[in-house]
């Protein structure tokens, strides 16, 4: 990670790794593309991805396969055929930012290694500015109200999905909040399953009455409230949080940080209608 941000900060004259990966896909000539599916197409092309397959036991939801022993040789990526058409389409664009790596830092990536937590992290970043430009969400969030409705209707109009678009909005500093989903447990508590945005971290709920009240009903829900994650000593570390959440399917949602909003029925979410509507 060291020699791939400091090669390419020679480039794009940036430091954090978040800031190299979001430039060099922003460089990318597949960027001036508006309509997503053609903008993935010609993402590949860039990257000298040259053949795509999908593969029914695939055991990851995506691989990215050298053809030779150098970037100029070309990749083959191949995908989970079960998959969805959004993480199918999430997973090409994370494979297609491995091949930066590929490109920087060869006298590693070209030799047996085991995978890396920080890529894996930064391409999920580079994926989701790859599949939602800075610039048309910018403009489609600014009238949005910070709410799980108005992450829903987001990842509806980019066709991401909500963690991805969850991502994408605090890269781009337009939201400071965290998401997390739920599940109910056979013996009747809640248990955090996945969060997104925030430091991995076993929360629960000092008083769970909300998720309850979530789980048996179709409404969005505002509040505030507390939670405590128990640490090696078994002390807990409490946390204020102000939350909107809310039931989907088996789970309830939570976006808990600054700023939530209880959206007004009279300020619809702005639709981005540009990204999809084709320009080649």
């Amino acid at each position: 990670m060291q020699l791939f941000v400091e090669r390419s900060a020679k480039l794009v004259s940036l430091r954090t790794p978040g800031q190299v990966i979001e430039a060099l896909v922003d460089a990318l000539p597949a960027m001036r593309i508006r309509n997503q599916q053609h903008r993935i197409d010609r993402a590949l092309q860039d990257r000298n991805v040259t053949v795509v397959n999908t593969r029914a036991e695939l055991e990851c939801d995506g691989v990215l396969e050298p053809l030779g022993t150098k970037y100029a040789d070309g990749f083959r990526m191949w995908l989970k055929r079960s998959d969805s058409a959004v993480r199918m389409r999430f997973s090409l664009a994370h494979e297609i930012c491995h091949t930066f790596f590929y490109e920087t830092v060869p006298e590693l990536k070209f030799q047996p290694h085991n995978p890396d937590d920080e890529e894996e992290k930064l391409c999920n970043a580079g994926a989701a500015a790859l599949l939602v430009p800075s610039r048309s969400l910018r403009a489609s969030a600014k009238s949005a109200p910070i709410c799980i409705g108005s992450l829903q209707g987001l990842a509806e109009d980019y066709s991401v999905s909500i963690a991805t678009m969850l991502i994408r909005l605090r890269a781009l500093g337009l939201w400071n909040c965290e998401l997390s989903q739920w599940r109910l447990q056979t013996n009747g508590t809640f248990a955090l399953h996945r969060m997104y945005g925030g430091r991995q971290c076993d929360w629960q709920w000092e008083d769970p009455s909300a998720l309850e009240r979530a789980w048996n009903s179709n409404e969005s829900f505002f509040g505030t409230g507390f939670v405590y994650a128990v640490n090696g000593r078994g002390a807990r570390r409490y946390r204020p949080v102000s939350y909107n959440l809310r039931r989907r399917g088996n789970e309830v949602l939570v976006l808990w940080g600054t700023g939530i909003t209880r959206p007004s029925k009279t300020r619809p979410l702005l639709k981005a209608i540009q990204d999809t509507v084709p320009t080649q």
